[in-house]
Order: structure tokens, then C-alpha cells, then sequence
């Protein structure tokens, strides 16, 4: 789905120069990258590639969670998630191509240092995410505002301030969740 948001942002920025070439452009590159997502085994409308490099983000959280400065591998994870909650929510529910499990999370320990006890926190809200079931709106919003905890542990775990920079996360803490994240 990346390379749809890619093509759209280039729409965008050339539209009234020469928009038939940018349809073209647009057309070739659209092709392209569906048949690369065909061969590589994927569903050419899902979130299952994305999907993927969440699943990555979990594992790198996990890690950081594990040592006592993890901050380079939580900021990597960091920087996956995108600034749109509901896309989340729609990601982290989604398997990629094969069944991925979150299951680990209950399990994590490590050193009782900020930056791990922060990812830990990321890597468990993740999982608690990827549970929500996928039935409907009021669902969609539960992960969404669970993703918005996972990316504010991860902003902790990276040494940043949470949530900064990321306008749409901190409008969805503010409207949908009393502007307060859970302490779990």
C-alpha cells in the first residue's frame, strides 16, 4: 500500500504541470510495483506488507526491551509507524503472508532500565492491538488508540518525547482517549 501513498504524493506535487505524463508515470509505477507484490506472494490490496515490517517493529522492541539501552533499535521500530492511528489499527490487525504471533509479549524481561521497561510496554500494546477483533468501528478505534500507547512507549524507549511529530496520534489522544495513555 506504501507505493500508493508514494504515487498519490507525486500526483499531488506535479498535477497541474503535466498531469497526463504524471497519470503515466503514476500507471507504470502502480504496475510495477502490484506485480512485484504478486510474486513476492502478497494480496495486491492489503495491508499484509505493511503488516510485515510491523511485525519487524515488534521484534526490534522486544530486543530493546531485552538490553539495558535499546534506544537505536526502538527508534528504528519507531520510525515504521505511520502518523494515523486507524491505519494502524488496520495494519496491526492484518497477518502478512503467513500467521504471526504476538504471543511472546507476556513473556519479555529485561533489565528494569527506562529505555527497556518503555519498549517492553510498546511491544505488549502491540500485541494487545493485533487481539482487537476486526468487526467494526468501535473496534478500530480500541486499536487505534492502543497504537497511539504502543507509538508513545516506543517515542520513550527511542529517548524521544512521546508523540512528537506526530500531530494526527496526539489529536486521536486528545479526542478519543481523554488525553491520557493507559498505565499498564
Amino acid at each position: 500500500m506504501s507505493h500508493i501513498s508514494a504515487g498519490g504524493a507525486i500526483e499531488q506535487l506535479f498535477y497541474y504541470t503535466d498531469n497526463q505524463r504524471v497519470q503515466r508515470t503514476y500507471g507504470a509505477c502502480s504496475d510495477a510495483a502490484e506485480a512485484a507484490l504478486i510474486r513476492a506472494g502478497f494480496d495486491t490490496h492489503s495491508y499484509d506488507t505493511d503488516a510485515e515490517v510491523y511485525h519487524a517493529a515488534f521484534l526490534a522492541l522486544s530486543k530493546a526491551g531485552t538490553l539495558p539501552d535499546g534506544r537505536t533499535l526502538a527508534r528504528a521500530a519507531l520510525d515504521v509507524f505511520a502518523d494515523d492511528p486507524t491505519w494502524c489499527s488496520d495494519v496491526i490487525r492484518s497477518r502478512g503472508r503467513a500467521p504471526f504471533t504476538y504471543d511472546t509479549a507476556a513473556d519479555l524481561a529485561g533489565p528494569g532500565t527506562s529505555t527497556a521497561v518503555a519498549a517492553r510496554k510498546a511491544a505488549r500494546a502491540m500485541a494487545r492491538a493485533a487481539a482487537v477483533a476486526r468487526s467494526g468501528d468501535e473496534e478500530w478505534y480500541e486499536a487505534a488508540g492502543i497504537m497511539v500507547e504502543v507509538i508513545w512507549h516506543a517515542g520513550e524507549a527511542a529517548g524521544l518525547p512521546p508523540l512528537e511529530g506526530r500531530r494526527n496520534c496526539q489529536g486521536h489522544l486528545r479526542d478519543f482517549m481523554g488525553g491520557e495513555i493507559p498505565q499498564r
